[in-house]
């Protein structure tokens, strides 16, 4: 249902384990992990670039049609069901895998001496503070090695430059509210 002119239109293709979204007024893509998201996938990648709430416009599959019938017949063709099962495995093990390696990682700090760990956590909040995300290995590359690699950089700016938050219509879910139901969602 189309609820005002504000219409962008989706061109969606299955790419191995993900769907593959390409917005076509914006000429950008963006990409859903599972057929759930990608309404809320192509919205968000709308909504950011054109600096509009999540529901201020309409999307539609790019004859058009509505979304979920542009998925149906996507995963009506032969053997795409197959395909999405088998992604969805895949998905479901690299999941699990990374969920023993960090297992694995808790243990190594849990062995750890107590100034061990406080330099460790020293160190992270540090490399939380420049906006780098701490590798999964351990033991951490130090903030110096970072800096002499050239992979970190001081940050300019503030954040009070950044601009407010775009209004969510009346009636309509905040995009905390979203992010939360598709959480929820995903589990």
């Amino acid at each position: 249902m189309i609820r005002n002119g504000n219409v962008y239109h989706v061109r969606v293709e299955r790419a191995d384990v993900h769907w593959l979204l390409h917005v076509l007024e914006l000429d950008k893509w963006t990409q859903a992990a599972h057929a759930g998201e990608v309404e809320t996938r192509a919205r968000a990648l709308i909504a950011a670039t054109e600096q509009l709430p999540l529901f201020a416009f309409d999307v539609a599959g790019e004859h058009g049609e509505p979304l979920d019938e542009v998925l149906l017949a996507i995963l009506n063709a032969p053997g795409a069901l197959e395909e999405v099962l088998a992604a969805d495995r895949q998905r479901i093990e690299e999941a699990a895998a990374a969920a023993l390696f960090e297992q694995r990682c808790h243990a190594d700090l849990a062995r750890l001496t107590p100034a061990e760990y406080a330099s460790y956590l020293a160190e992270a909040r540090e490399l939380a503070e420049v906006d780098v995300a701490i590798r999964d290995d351990y033991p951490p590359i130090g903030l110096d090695q970072l800096r002499a690699a050239g992979d970190v950089t001081e940050a300019t700016g503030s954040i009070d430059d950044l601009p407010d938050p775009l209004p969510a219509p009346p009636g309509e879910p905040t995009a905390s509210e979203v992010l939360a139901r598709l959480r929820e969602d995903e589990r």
